[in-house]
């Protein structure tokens, strides 16, 4: 990732820094679309493009610097599996086991 999940504060500064410039992306993508084609498709272009990603940005920064706190959820196979099963999971497995004992 960008910054290390276990450190809340790496995580603050970051989504803080990620939307306080953001706002760059719009310039940066009007010079671009600039030296690649000419200045007015550039400027037609780069503003929706830059402003596009600018928002995107913004809003990743905000959502880092105000759930800052929150815990990073484990993306790894097991991790997925035992999210899969639900919170009802145990109560299944008690109703199965209820159903068997009483079948028998």
């Amino acid at each position: 990732g960008k910054y290390s999940e276990k450190n809340p504060a790496e995580k603050f500064a970051y989504g803080v820094g990620e939307a306080s410039v953001s706002w760059a992306n719009i310039p940066l993508a009007v010079g671009r679309f600039s030296e690649e084609y000419d200045p007015l498709t550039g400027t037609l272009v780069g503003i929706p493009v830059g402003t596009a990603v600018a928002v995107k940005e913004c809003l990743e920064g905000t959502v880092d610097a105000t759930f800052f706190f929150a815990p990073h959820i484990d993306d790894s196979t097991a991790a997925k599996k035992k999210r899969a099963k639900g919170f009802l999971y145990p109560l299944r497995e008690l109703d199965r086991k209820f159903m068997k004992q009483k079948k028998e």
